[in-house]
């Protein structure tokens, strides 16, 4: 999920290499993000001296990729060959989810058993027999209306559901300037901070019950908005999701006239890493161009144009409070902000993050939606590009105390990340999205509560203009 410093450190903390097996996913074979990591980790067991280093690692690829060649090279255990027709994000009954499922030691026959019953209702003609039928049309329907963001809202501990729904939605649908805005793990308000631009799903487990979402969900009904309950039966129910869901994000596609099996637009921030990475090799530095403002250890970064737009009539060096409060100022009704953060996910950047959602959403009666960077690039990023011309965007970089070296690579981990977080911010811009650079120089930590507070201030201050 992540090329942060922090965040390889901590899953190099987390576990004991001696006791470690490492599946190395890539349908491609040339992930940036995935290859990197194979070979910081092959350096790291090498470097233990642990017996036969290859043995510990297996890849999961298409037949005749890179990856394949390097399993081979590299004396991997096995190398799993998933079949090259089904798309990344529709592979969650393949060898991409059913090895690390079978690794947990999960019951795979059970799970199939479940996802070829979904498969059976999902072919019935009878709409009244076809649940995914029925929840596609749907979705694809409210986009038309105007009712195009889906606030997924499950349970604690099925929020994963969540991130995956996130991606099969936002790449199948966000293109030709249409799509599904998912909204994933937006803390729940009551029921007057939601617009009518929403349509819900909520996702529980049957006799577990989740009296905050009952309530909202009473609440929401009874004002008129959509909202699809799934309960399911048990844990194992899961297959079955993955297929209805897969199924209805087809027929939602066929019902907003786009193709829901291409992703014109991810590659496009993949070409403008490499783009600026090769500036990095020829130039020795990275171009970040410089800061439009600064304020409380926090660089502000802008496209010009833009950046005059925001600061028109203001001081000569405007606070960030100001600049928030006018950035926040251009949201209308239908809109959504986007926090982008090029950082390690911790439980301190969750709650930062949660805060932050939960009062802007509050006081601009907008959705917010929150990812980390790199891995929104290959979940929510093609609905950001290709998408509804929607959404203000602050992306968030930071300034790491120690950096690692990317072995037999002329970059380091975080040099990788701070060009992809550039590569997307141009991939924004010259669509004209509205997008602000904020960069952390004291660290994600104090930059968040910097941030936060900011954020406080600006829509109080919206509140009183």
């Amino acid at each position: 999920d992540s090329t942060d410093p922090d965040a390889i450190r901590a899953a190099e903390a987390g576990a004991r290499l001696d006791r470690t097996f490492f599946l190395v996913a890539s349908k491609s074979g040339t992930t940036l993000e995935t290859i990197s990591q194979y070979r910081y980790f092959r350096a790291k067991v090498e470097a233990a001296g642990l017996p036969e280093p290859g043995s510990r690692f297996a890849a999961i690829t298409d037949p005749g990729s890179p990856l394949e060649a390097l399993g081979r090279q590299e004396g991997f255990r096995k190398t799993f060959r998933n079949p090259s027709d089904i798309g990344g994000r529709y592979s969650a009954l393949s060898y991409f989810g059913m090895v690390p499922a079978a690794l947990l030691n999960l019951d795979l026959s059970t799970l199939a058993s479940r996802a070829a019953a979904a498969r059976e209702e999902a072919l019935a003609p009878d709409p009244s027999r076809n649940a995914a039928l029925r929840l596609g049309a749907l979705l694809g329907a409210a986009s038309r209306e105007g009712r195009d963001k889906l606030t997924i809202l499950t349970a604690p501990f099925l929020r994963p559901v969540g991130f995956w729904i996130e991606q099969l939605i936002a790449e199948s649908t966000g293109k030709e300037n249409k799509g599904i805005i998912p909204v994933e793990g937006e803390p729940l308000g009551a029921a007057h901070h939601y617009g009518a631009d929403r349509i819900f799903v909520s996702i529980e487990l049957d006799g577990e019950r989740v009296p905050d979402l009952e309530r909202l969900q009473a609440d929401l009904t009874r004002s008129g908005a959509g909202w699809v309950r799934i309960v399911l039966a048990d844990r194992d129910q899961i297959a079955g999701e993955f297929v209805r869901w897969e199924v209805a994000t087809s027929f939602a596609g066929a019902v907003l006239q786009i193709d829901p099996f291409d992703e014109p637009n991810v590659q496009e921030s993949k070409d403008n890493t490499k783009r600026i990475l090769d500036q990095f090799t020829s130039g020795g530095r990275m171009p970040t161009g410089e800061p439009v403002g600064r304020d409380s250890g926090i660089e502000i970064y802008a496209d010009r144009d833009f950046w005059s737009r925001i600061v028109e009539g203001s001081p000569a060096h405007p606070s960030l409070d100001m600049v928030l409060h006018r950035f926040f100022a251009r949201a209308k009704a239908g809109e959504y902000l986007s926090l982008l953060a090029y950082m390690e996910r911790t439980a301190s950047s969750e709650a930062s993050f949660a805060l932050m959602r939960r009062s802007v959403r509050n006081a601009l009666r907008i959705p917010v939606l929150q990812g980390y960077g790199p891995r929104y690039l290959h979940s929510i990023g093609q609905l950001y590009k290709g998408g509804p011309r929607l959404g203000l965007f602050l992306v968030l970089t930071t300034s790491g105390e120690t950096d690692l070296a990317i072995p037999g690579s002329p970059f380091t981990f975080g040099q990788v990340e701070m060009a992809q977080a550039l590569g997307d911010l141009a991939s924004l811009g010259s669509r004209g999205k509205p997008a602000l650079r904020l960069h952390m120089t004291q660290g994600a930590t104090a930059g968040l509560e910097v941030l936060g507070a900011a954020v406080e201030r600006a829509i109080a201050a919206s509140a009183t203009a």
